[in-house]
Formats: C-alpha cells, structure tokens, sequence
C-alpha cells in the first residue's frame, strides 16, 4: 500500500482540505499520514470562522516520524507563512528522488485572494510550488505563480501552462470556464490534454481538494498524468451533480469513486488482491466485483459469500438488487 503525507487544514464544518483527503485517498487503497496546518471551526469560505495555527506544533511530526518513507507528499492550505519552512524541512528528511510531491498553491480564485492570505503567504506557496513535481493550480493561482495579471483568455492560460510545466513535470490547471463548460488543463511530456465537464451553477467548496485526492491517488497508483486527471474530473463532474441534485448521498458519491478505480483497475487485479488480502474464495471476489461494477447480480447469497462482502468492505446497500 502507498503511503501519503497531507499538510492541510482540518475545518470541522465545511467537507473540505483534510476531510476530503483523508476518505478519497483511503478508498483508493492509499494511506494516509495527515499533518494539520491548522484547526478550523469552519472552512474560510464562510462569513465567521475560528481558526488555531498550528505552525509550531509542525516541526514534531518531522522529527517524530523518523521511520516514515512517504511515496507522496501532498501540501494545501498554509495559515502562516512560516509553515513553508517547516514543510521544506520536512522534505529535506523524509523526501527521497521516488517521492512524489504534489503542491496545490491555495492562494486565490476568481481574481481575488483567500481570506487572511498577503504577500507573504503567497511567497510562501511560491517557494513550495518550486520544489514541486507536480502542481495543481486554478486559473488565480496559475497567474500568481506566473507572475502575471489574472486572466482566463484562452490562449494566455496555456502560455502560462506551458511555461509552468517547463519547470515541472506535470501541470494540472483547474477550474477553467469556457461557456457552458469547465476545463481542466493537463500539461505533461510536452503535451496538453484538456478535458471538459459541464458547468454548473453554484459554488462548490472542496472540489479543489477532492481533485488533488484522487488526482493524486491515480499518480501513485501508476496512472498517466491524462488519465488520472480524467479520472478526477469524472468522479467530481458525478460529485458535483449528486450535490447539485435533490439526493446528495455522500455514500454513492464513494461508490461511484471505488467504482471507477477498479473499473479500471481491472477485474483479475480485484480479485488477485480480494484473496491475498482477505483469503477470500475467488468466485466469491469475482461475484463482488461484478456487484460493483453493474450493482446487479441476480444470485441469492449464502452466509459465506456475505461474510466475502464484509471482508472486502463492501457494505450491504452496495449490493443494490441482490438477495441476501
């Protein structure tokens, strides 16, 4: 299993930073090592918040996680500008040459700076940003880290894309609205991938989170730069309209991202795993994975092949149409 250090904040209303880290990173078979930024009572998008910094508690968790060798490193939310050092020291011990580190530079969006977030903050984020493999930027923060006015021109955002990804491996710029539809930009190898999903109306909270989870858990788990932003898009498009919609059951908006893991991941991967992990018989993993996949199945189960569902994590309700 992977392994994933998180600096981020953890606001207890509002499903975002940590709270969204945690859960999508875990459902997609990697663990989780969170370092808290700062505690929140709610996430700063809203009117009253409180908030503890958390700067000088940080350096204990470099020196007291000698023994962790992360396969990523995944830095968001800084509450004070001293934070860069203590992440940078952080990578100067547990970072090797295969750790990959992806730096969402949260500063910014639709022209204006986040709420308590200055100059210094902002050079804070820069700092990390050069350190970075891969970074995910929205169009703001895409012109910050640019140095250059804000815009959503078409062709200056790929100018800076591209510019960007120079110094990078991989580029994701999010959260590009052109007409009825938003893009995600995906510079890599030279070449960019676009991808589009529809727009809706609203403002979403953490949907910059969720795409840096999974975008990130598709990296580790060996996807293409294009086909893990894919996968992010599609999950947070479904998300989002879930949300958007009259039954926002956060229970299928999980599924839906286990679904479209394994999916793709492949059905002899699941059920190679499903027996070595849990000594499950393999026509009772198989008969799981189809239940995933189609939530459908048709076949009466017998106390065993429940028991197999437990094992792999699959909660009842998953089984939509079968009878137990």
């Amino acid at each position: 299993m992977k392994n994933c250090v998180v600096f981020n904040d953890l606001s207890g209303y509002g499903n975002c930073s940590l709270m969204a880290a945690i859960p999508v990173l875990t459902v997609m078979g990697v663990r989780v090592h969170p370092v808290p930024t700062a505690v929140l009572t709610r996430q700063t998008g809203y009117d009253r918040y409180s908030m503890e910094d958390l700067t000088g508690f940080m350096p204990q968790f470099t020196a007291d996680w000698q023994e962790v060798q992360p396969d990523g490193i995944i830095t968001g939310f800084l509450s004070n500008p001293a934070q860069g050092d203590c992440i940078a020291d952080f990578l100067a011990v547990h970072r090797t040459a295969d750790t990959l580190l992806v730096v969402d530079p949260v500063m910014a969006d639709d022209g204006s700076l986040y709420d308590g977030f200055d100059e210094a903050r902002c050079n804070a984020v820069r700092r990390l940003a050069e350190m970075a493999d891969v970074l995910t930027p929205n169009v703001n923060e895409l012109a910050l880290l640019c140095g250059a006015e804000y815009t959503e021109d078409p062709v200056a955002v790929r100018q800076m894309g591209a510019r960007l990804a120079e110094d990078h491996r991989v580029v994701a710029v999010t959260g590009y609205r052109q007409g009825t539809e938003i893009h995600t930009l995906v510079f890599a190898g030279g070449d960019c991938t676009d991808l589009a999903a529809p727009l809706r109306p609203g403002s979403f909270s953490g949907t910059g989170d969720l795409f840096v989870s999974v975008f990130t858990g598709g990296l580790l788990r060996g996807r293409a730069p294009a086909q893990a932003a894919k996968q992010a898009v599609d999950f947070l498009s479904h998300a989002i309209a879930v949300t958007h919609g009259t039954d926002p059951e956060t229970a299928w908006i999980l599924k839906r991202l286990w679904r479209i893991c394994y999916e793709q991941d492949g059905k002899k991967d699941f059920i190679h795993g499903a027996v070595r992990r849990h000594g499950v018989r393999s026509d009772y993993a198989a008969h799981s994975h189809r239940c995933r996949r189609l939530y459908s199945c048709g076949r009466r189960h017998d106390l065993s092949q429940r028991a197999a569902a437990g094992a792999l994590g699959v909660p009842g309700c998953f089984h939509r149409r079968c009878v137990f």
